[in-house]
């Protein structure tokens, strides 16, 4: 089975938008009707969501200011296996 590493802005904005969708799908789930007996729980909630897309967007700028040297990375992997197979061919 043949792995391909996708390394690039597209694809960072592609996982971006793909949090976003499903951020509004928590989101949702999330609502709650707040009464004063799980005030607490919604905080806790509210806390872990903002953590959620702190993190988020930490890995999307991540992945966007470092996509150059991802996709490098996985050309030296593919170089390295290449060279590899064609030491182990049969001459």
């Amino acid at each position: 089975m043949d792995y391909i590493i996708k390394s690039s802005s597209e694809e960072a904005e592609k996982e971006s938008n793909s949090i976003l969708v499903n951020e509004g799908a928590i989101k949702g789930i999330t609502e709650l009707v707040i009464n004063m007996t799980n005030l607490g729980v919604v905080n806790n909630l509210q806390s872990i969501h903002d953590r959620i897309n702190s993190c988020n967007e930490s890995y999307k700028n991540l992945l966007k200011n470092n996509a150059d040297s991802i996709k490098q990375l996985g050309q030296e992997f593919t170089d390295f296996d290449k060279a590899m197979a064609d030491k182990m061919s049969i001459l």
